[in-house]
């Protein structure tokens, strides 16, 4: 037997050390769930150097193929229309039904990895593990200097420095660690006057969850439960917590398999996990040998089981504003407001699972979608330290919405640009929120297609929003009608359309009734409040007309009504049993249609509207007078990327596109032009799900699939950009060479299913600096 000689420079000193490494950059991200994710990317192509720092080995915190908990967020609002997070999660969710229509979370977690490792200026660190905080002196007297953090894989510890510091991590560690101010538990009624707060303080937080997932492997497989497993039968589910209904349906999940809020959801994870295993492993042997459901389920074998709990509440920091149950209700208007929510009220059982006395979640229904402030975003003792996701400064109430995780992304993405801005310009948060410059960094949000309610874009380098820029197209649609029924709708309870209503009379709307005896109509017209509210704020007229028997007959309501400033119309129609509304399965950006339902979703009633919209494509049959405004191509350059009052895109005419639409923006003087901007639609109704159900298709129809973009020049017309196959909503071509000119023409070749040319916005910026969508 021979020996290998072990190289002198190998063998280990008599004080063995794990390797130290320094590393420098102008924003550290502590957290790589969606939040961290939001933030480091957003910050990188604001310009800055980034590390993102996370403790697992896969991105997407909650998210990721390790929870697998569903991304949400405004879409839970019952009252919210048009509530899609865009920017940076829509590129990634539309990016993912496009490579994952079957909702697999392995192509998932690939999507989110993808879009992490090939941003230019992010260095991403997995495995990586926060672990201490050094606090800077003299004149950094009170900051952040650095943090070390451990990859012992690697068997390397690593200090990383910045400027600014964003803690994502969840619990807050970052923040914690560097003594920021903190809360947990639930206030108390008296502390921030919350109608739903309890009456005295609680430490209990929301717990959380481990799931699962069977697979049918397509015979019979027997199923023998670990020891720590819990023995179930049907008594033991308590009240909305049966899995056998949902379990047919996606073989998984069961979100309420609840547990640890009355425990402490940092240091007490391990315990809180291996019960949550003993409840997951106990319904899945419930639902394989219990002789009610043995026989259906004998195919199914358990293919994955969750490795670490998902957690909803631990640390929440204290800013400068901490968002309250009053702030989301009454949607408050923030002068620094840079994100926003949209999930109604959704407090848990404080014993989860076990809790004998509350079902596993209460959602309070708020009145639409809200603003979340800069300075709930940042610590109120540390200069430069930021935070987004569940950690963010925010009462219990008040988080029970704002922490899922497409609004924490939403965040996320906020502060990445704020803490960008921070780092270039020698700011803090502080100054950027009190100060002019909030209004600079909400319009670099807003070029990135992020969304603030209400907010217009009135960027100084786009050149399409000067004065004397117009916009023309090739056609456009004028009608606002829909008036090819295929269905019927019975008066039996109040209905309710809602229709764009521009500045001017309102003389009339058609509506096509079926009376089975001659009767009177009745109807309300309501109006919106005047800040994007989709549900009646106000009334505006009333009446009622004679309705003689007949089938399928149009039928006139004379409104009469002035309309002093554009908003949203609502008609009403009043219940009759002799009366049915036709409808049809069509839809129209601006319009939508409502029934009474004072039991939404089957969980409890909704008191800010009388009226649930039908979600889908179900509509009431209606004409209306011709409105140019209504979807004409100045839309496309009103500073507004989705429906706010009106609904805010250009839609062209039907066409099979032999002969191309076209959308023409005429600048107000030749100019240099870097770069132009495209916004699609994308129907932000509907809610984009990244995993467990498969997408109904892999890229939205509404979007715009092939185009050309052309500048004109002296007279004569380049093309800049010829695209086709487009799956995305914003395309950003930035040109390789500046050209000076006076116009930019969309032609539009194709759609992916939609018969119409639907265009949002048509930027034209003068100078470059967006770092996201495609380049020229």
């Amino acid at each position: 037997m021979t020996h290998a000689t072990i190289p002198s420079s190998t063998i280990p000193p008599s004080q063995p050390a794990l390797r130290r490494i320094t590393r420098s950059y102008d924003v550290v991200v502590c957290g790589g769930g969606m939040a961290g994710i939001g933030a480091a990317i957003t910050a990188a192509r604001h310009g800055a150097k980034v590390a993102l720092i996370q403790d697992c080995p896969v991105l997407g915190g909650n998210g990721s193929k390790e929870v697998r908990v569903w991304l949400q967020g405004a879409s839970g609002g019952a009252n919210a229309l048009w509530f899609r997070e865009t920017g940076l999660m829509e590129e990634l969710l539309l990016e993912n039904q496009f490579r994952n229509q079957s909702g697999q979370y392995e192509l998932w977690d690939a999507v989110l990895l993808d879009a992490v490792i090939s941003q230019a200026g992010l260095d991403l660190h997995l495995n990586t593990a926060l672990y201490a905080v050094t606090m800077g002196s003299g004149k950094e007297l009170g900051r952040i200097a650095s943090v070390d953090a451990l990859t012992l894989h690697s068997e390397t510890m690593t200090t990383f420095s910045a400027p600014m510091f964003i803690d994502c991590t969840g619990d807050g560690t970052l923040g914690y660690l560097a003594g920021a101010p903190y809360m947990t538990g639930r206030e108390a009624k008296g502390e921030h006057g919350e109608s739903l707060a309890p009456a005295q303080r609680q430490e209990n937080t929301l717990g959380g969850s481990i799931l699962f997932l069977a697979k049918d492997i397509g015979k019979p497989v027997d199923f023998h439960p670990p020891s720590f497993a819990h023995r179930f039968t049907e008594k033991d589910f308590r009240m909305g917590r049966n899995p056998v209904w949902e379990f047919d349906k996606i073989r998984g999940g069961f979100w309420w398999i609840e547990w640890g809020g009355q425990l402490d959801t940092i240091h007490d994870n391990e315990a809180i996990k291996l019960e949550l295993l003993r409840i997951a492993y106990g319904i899945f042997d419930y639902l394989k040998n219990d002789p009610a459901q043995r026989e259906k389920n004998r195919n199914l074998t358990l293919e994955w089981v969750g490795t670490i709990p998902g957690k909803r509440e631990s640390r929440r920091f204290i800013g400068d504003h901490v968002l309250t149950e009053q702030d989301v209700v009454a949607r408050a208007d923030f002068p620094d407001a840079i994100a926003f929510g949209g999930w109604n009220l959704d407090d848990h059982a404080p014993l989860g699972f076990f809790d004998d006395a509350h079902p596993p979640s209460t959602h309070t229904h708020i009145p639409g979608t809200y603003n979340i402030p800069l300075r709930s975003l940042y610590s109120k003792t540390i200069p430069n330290l930021l935070f987004a996701g569940r950690d963010v400064s925010a009462t219990h109430i008040a988080l029970t919405s704002v922490r899922v995780m497409l609004t924490c992304a939403q965040m996320g993405e906020a502060v990445g640009a704020a803490a960008a801005m921070c780092a270039r310009e020698g700011l803090t948060p502080r100054e950027i929120a009190n100060g002019p410059r909030v209004v600079a960094l909400r319009e670099r949000l807003l070029r990135d297609d992020h969304h603030v309610i209400g907010a217009r874009s009135d960027d100084p380098a786009d050149l399409a929003r000067r004065p004397g820029a117009r916009a023309t197209a090739s056609s456009q649609l004028e009608d606002l009608s829909l008036d090819q029924p295929d269905r019927v709708f019975a008066l039996d309870k109040d209905r309710l359309l809602m229709f764009p209503a521009f500045a001017g009379p309102l003389t009339h709307i058609d509506v096509l009734l079926t009376a089975t005896e001659d009767t009177t109509l009745a109807w309300r017209l309501h109006r919106g409040d005047g800040r994007g509210l989709t549900i009646p704020a106000g009334l505006r007229g009333e009446g009622s007309a004679k309705l003689a028997r007949g089938e399928a007959v149009w039928t006139r309501i004379p409104l009469d009504a002035v309309i002093h400033d554009t908003d949203w119309g609502m008609i009403e129609l009043i219940r009759n049993p002799h009366i049915s509304w036709h409808g049809c399965g069509a839809r129209r950006v601006g319009i939508k249609s409502y029934e009474e339902s004072n039991d939404q979703w089957g969980k409890n009633s909704n008191r800010h509207s009388r009226f649930g919209c039908m979600r889908g494509e179900r509509n009431y049959c209606f004409r209306l007078p011709a409105e140019p405004q209504a979807y004409g191509p100045a839309n496309a350059i009103d500073g507004y990327a989705r429906p706010f009052l009106s609904p805010s895109l250009w839609i062209s005419r039907a066409s099979d596109f032999a002969r191309p639409e076209w959308l023409l923006v005429e600048l107000a003087q030749p100019a240099p032009i870097n770069e132009v901007s495209l916004l699609f639609d994308a129907d932000l109704d509907r809610h984009l799900v990244n995993a467990w159900i498969a997408a109904p298709h892999a890229v939205e129809p509404d979007l715009v699939k092939d185009y050309d973009l052309e500048v004109r020049s002296e007279g004569r017309w380049s093309t800049v950009a010829e695209v086709r196959a487009n799956h995305l909503r914003l395309r950003s071509h930035v040109l390789a060479q500046a050209i000076t000119g006076d116009a930019v023409r969309l032609v539009v070749r194709a759609t992916n299913g939609t018969p119409r040319a639907q265009v949002y916005a048509l930027r034209v910026y003068g100078s470059s600096g967006s770092n996201s969508g495609s380049v020229v």
